[in-house]
């Protein structure tokens, strides 16, 4: 989470969802840009997806708790019933200064066969792709402010 608030910690974290902080640190100090930044978290989840570690029952977490009490921990698979989250500001108010990693993760998880609710939206997987259960709207990272 990039932000959390003093009661936001989580489980665990998944590793295959998360971007790597080495990139993270690398948009920070203008080494990479954006749009490099979500070519190599595309690539590291088209991987993931193309050897099934997205799907239910496959995408899995190391717990936070097991970390924190011995520094050992061991991956295990993510609940159907978990939710995914991190504490970057939505689309729109002035706190949000980078856009989120979850915004293009969540494609991935919804053709895995996650349900996904993002900023208040249900994507769903479509003929033409992920859309908005609400409006048809394709999917597009790049409406939240994403550059490709």
């Amino acid at each position: 989470m990039a932000l959390p608030r003093r009661w936001e910690r989580g489980d665990g974290s998944c590793a295959a969802v998360t971007p790597r902080e080495n990139h993270l640190r690398a948009v920070r100090v203008g080494a990479i840009t954006w749009a490099a930044y979500r070519a190599t978290l595309d690539r590291s989840l088209a991987w993931a997806a193309e050897i099934n570690r997205l799907a239910p029952g496959q995408l899995s977490y190391v717990s936070r708790a097991e970390l924190e009490a011995d520094g050992r921990a061991r991956a295990r698979p993510v609940p159907e019933s978990a939710s995914l989250l991190c504490a970057c500001a939505a689309p729109g108010p002035k706190r949000r200064n980078h856009p989120c990693h979850l915004e293009i993760v969540a494609p991935y998880l919804v053709v895995a066969g996650w349900d996904v609710r993002l900023w208040d939206r249900w994507l769903v997987a479509g003929p033409t792709g992920v859309t908005d259960a609400t409006t048809g709207e394709t999917y597009d990272p790049a409406s939240y402010g994403w550059t490709t």
